[in-house]
């Protein structure tokens, strides 16, 4: 008697070529899977490219096998207590058939560039090998034992690599459907149970497993690269190393050759000449795109001005129009530039063991002395940044106010209950908490004394205090010696609220080879990479309802700002932006370009 039997439907009774193999395979124990998979390289020679889609069709068709057998078994069994053993399985799993298949059929359907073989795309034979080693049954060990066999002879591509999970998926899913085929007119259950079993064994596996970390692992290139002479790639976060590869793989097919040919290449170029691989992988761009842009905003908001003056015949109303109409051309320029240019993902190093001794930072609040509430801010900041570990320091950049004479009798008054604070916080947390004040200066325009030059001139004053040099910043608390061999700034206003982690992304970002600021002293300008980083800012929800003002003008409010990546144009387009006093700075590059350089 056929297990089941679907109304209306005539089947031939031809068995897939995968499942009689499947059903003949021999169990390839560990110890020898690696040369099966060897010698399965050997006969899945590729040559030629095709896209996925052909593989994702043929896998909507055995899904949908599946789902109408699914569906007769319910039908007849769903309502028994204790139904054929394979019936259960498929009735207890389709669950996870349905989840794989919508996560898996896009990615297939969308990949582009797979290389053949003679049993179709080469990451689709790959895994129907693998998992016909195993009678169904894949593990992680299995796996990256057969993709280290397997490499010994034919080096898989990144995007192949990638992909080999959801095409174990398919070849899963295949299986399924002809265990389904099979059993429309078997008697016995005994071994389809078995055999769905290990299948919905793999896919359970699969679907808890990091198979990204698989996937890096058994990766040939990122293994070269890995060797860079500099050491920098192995310390990258992971979506660096991931723009690095793709940026292999970019080129290498630019030049015809295969990944791991062209990453090697690459490792022997930087070796000869001492460097870090990403100054060949990304070279700096030139000026002439910066050039273009302000031609290009200049010469059409002339050209607009001129046209607008000859309709009407006035040269004065091209004056009075000068201006709006350059604005109007900049907006349109930048809003065309911003629709062109894709966002650019700064590089930064892996920071999850917290910031490295090379990275040491002191993140500052300027204010105004008067209260501790600036003081509960420094301990937000720090519950805040606890995972940067403890070369990450906080700091009030507090200004006495404006005063008569240099020393006012209040002066005491105004510092000790802030420097008792910032003590007890050091008492509290070990250390890493600093007051600084600066003495006043005699001011000609407004005939006091006070602070010179507000914000600029106290982050400077920091500036020269952490390289050692003559300063009038006096530290009022917090060991003074510990902030010698600081190199980075990270300037705060006293509302600005740090999200958990985004000090150590400024922070790594800096520390990348190539983000570190080249200064020419000459010019007194960086010239490569970036002397100040400044963070996406955005507005949060107590802020943007405050008034009238901000409800129309303040960007949406509440989102997170470090969910995805945004543009800013001038950065993507030009790699330089501008500073609205938040973020990271570079305390060498500073005091070199703008130490003696802005009169006051």
């Amino acid at each position: 008697m056929d297990v089941y039997a679907p109304r209306g439907q005539t089947y031939s009774k031809r068995k897939d070529k995968f499942m009689d193999t499947m059903n003949s395979a021999i169990y390839i124990e560990n110890d020898r899977l690696f040369d099966y998979a060897a010698a399965a390289a050997r006969l899945l020679t590729p040559g030629g490219e095709r896209t996925g889609r052909g593989d994702a069709h043929r896998m909507q068709k055995r899904y949908r096998e599946i789902k109408h057998c699914h569906a007769e078994i319910a039908r007849r069994f769903g309502s028994m207590p204790s139904p054929p053993a394979a019936c259960e399985w498929l009735l207890d799993n389709w669950y996870m058939i349905e989840r794989e298949y919508r996560a898996s059929a896009p990615q297939i359907e969308a990949a582009r560039r797979l290389r053949r073989c003679t049993e179709g795309t080469l990451p689709g034979a790959l895994a129907r090998t693998l998992l016909l080693s195993g009678r169904g049954e894949v593990t992680a060990e299995r796996f990256g034992i057969f993709l280290k066999g397997f490499q010994s002879v034919t080096v898989l591509r990144r995007a192949e690599l990638c992909l080999l999970p959801a095409y174990l998926s398919a070849a899963v899913i295949e299986s399924v459907a002809g265990v389904c085929r099979e059993m429309r007119y078997a008697s016995e259950t005994e071994d389809y149970a078995k055999r769905l079993e290990a299948l919905f064994g793999t896919l359970r596996l699969f679907a808890v497993l990091d198979t990204e970390k698989l996937v890096n692992a058994a990766d040939v290139t990122g293994g070269i690269l890995a060797r860079d002479p500099a050491g920098e790639y192995a310390r990258m976060d992971a979506g660096t190393k991931l723009d690095y590869l793709r940026r292999v793989e970019a080129l290498a097919r630019r030049e015809g050759v295969e990944e791991h040919v062209y990453a090697r290449r690459l490792i022997k170029r930087a070796a000869q000449d001492k460097r870090h691989i990403g100054f060949y992988l990304f070279p700096a761009r030139g000026r002439q795109a910066a050039a273009w842009y302000i031609g290009a905003n200049v010469l059409t908001a002339l050209f607009m001005t001129l046209l607008l003056a000859f309709m009407f015949q006035n040269a004065a109303a091209a004056l009075l129009l000068l201006l709006p109409v350059s604005e109007l051309v900049k907006s349109l320029i930048d809003f065309i530039l911003l629709h062109i240019v894709r966002p650019r993902r700064l590089m930064r190093m892996d920071m999850r063991a917290g910031v490295p001794e090379a990275g040491r930072t002191v993140c500052v609040i300027s204010t105004l002395l008067g209260g501790e509430t600036d003081v509960k801010r420094l301990e937000e900041l720090y519950r805040a940044c606890v995972s940067e570990g403890v070369n990450l320091s906080f700091g009030l950049l507090a200004d006495l106010p404006v005063a008569d004479s240099a020393e006012a009798d209040g002066d005491e008054a105004l510092i000790r209950p802030v420097r008792e604070a910032v003590t007890r916080l050091n008492r509290r947390y070990g250390g890493r908490f600093y007051l600084f004040t600066r003495d006043r200066l005699y001011s000609r325009d407004s005939g006091k004394f006070a602070p010179w030059e507000r914000k600029r001139g106290a982050l400077l004053e920091l500036c020269r205090l952490l390289a050692g040099e003559n300063t009038t910043l006096r530290v009022r608390a917090g060991d003074a010696e510990k902030l010698r061999s600081t190199r980075y700034i990270l300037t705060l206003d006293a509302d600005t609220r740090l999200e958990p982690e985004s000090a150590g992304e400024l922070i790594g970002a800096a520390l990348h080879p190539l983000n570190r600021p080249a200064v020419d002293p000459k010019r007194g300008i960086v010239f490569r990479g970036h002397g100040v980083l400044h963070p996406r800012i955005a507005v949060s929800l107590e802020s943007a309802y405050r008034n009238d003002f901000t409800r129309l003008f303040a960007p949406a409010p509440g989102g997170d700002p470090y969910g995805s990546d945004a543009g800013e144009v001038y950065m993507d387009a030009f790699q330089s932006g501008g500073f609205a006093g938040k973020g990271l700075i570079h305390v060498g590059a500073y005091l070199a370009c703008l130490g003696e350089r802005i009169p006051e």
